[in-house]
């Protein structure tokens, strides 16, 4: 199964778990986490389903790990709905599954709902990790919220997450879709060591502002 998966070959991964209980193997939680990502890069929510309804059979569940993977791939699978009640049913959620849900949304186009989940983590005992930060600042942007994205600027300081590339990157793009160019330019600045995501943001900042 693994090796399916390690070398691109997803739809013979998918094929092998049917194989599998067709031979009379039960897989196990470890076979069930590999396939559920290759449902979702596939798209086969059907299949995806029949998993589900395995792991619930088998009491493969509560597993924070299993029902994060699930809920990225009923969003990849534009099920929304399944990801959002899976997310809300679950009892312990991790950083991951935050930033899962964070991630869906704004994949979906669900900008304020991400927002939403974003001030929920906040409220709780996790705190967003550069990967939630950095998509939080990209839906900030895109709905030009420029008083939350400084906010969240703010964090980034504060938290030394502007030493990570693609979060400067973002600081930068939100900046320039909030239509604060010069705020784009003094985050840009402030980048010490300045990489391709960086400079493709403040050319984007610049280019959103009509700076040609």
């Amino acid at each position: 199964m693994s090796g399916y998966v390690s070398n691109g070959r997803l739809e013979q991964a998918l094929r092998s778990i049917v194989w599998m209980q067709q031979e009379g193997f039960k897989p196990d939680v470890v076979t069930v986490a590999t396939v559920i990502p290759v449902c979702g890069k596939l798209r086969a929510l059907k299949q995806g389903k029949e998993i589900h309804c395995y792991v619930v059979k088998n009491g493969f569940l509560p597993n924070v790990s299993i029902s994060t993977s699930f809920m990225m791939m009923y969003s990849k699978c534009r099920v929304l709905d399944y990801a959002s009640k899976l997310f809300h049913s679950m009892e312990r959620r991790n950083v991951i599954a935050w930033t899962a849900m964070i991630e869906s949304h704004i994949e979906s186009g669900s900008l304020h709902n991400a927002l939403g989940v974003f001030r929920l983590m906040q409220s709780s005992k996790h705190r967003p990790d550069s990967v939630a930060i950095a998509r939080m600042l990209c839906a900030c942007g895109g709905l030009k919220v420029l008083k939350l994205g400084k906010e969240i600027h703010g964090q980034v300081l504060r938290r030394g997450f502007n030493s990570v590339p693609f979060v400067s990157a973002e600081i930068v793009k939100m900046y320039g879709t909030c239509g604060a160019k010069d705020k784009a330019k003094q985050a840009f600045d402030a980048i010490p060591v300045k990489g391709s995501m960086t400079w493709t943001a403040i050319i984007e900042a610049y280019g959103y502002n009509g700076c040609f």
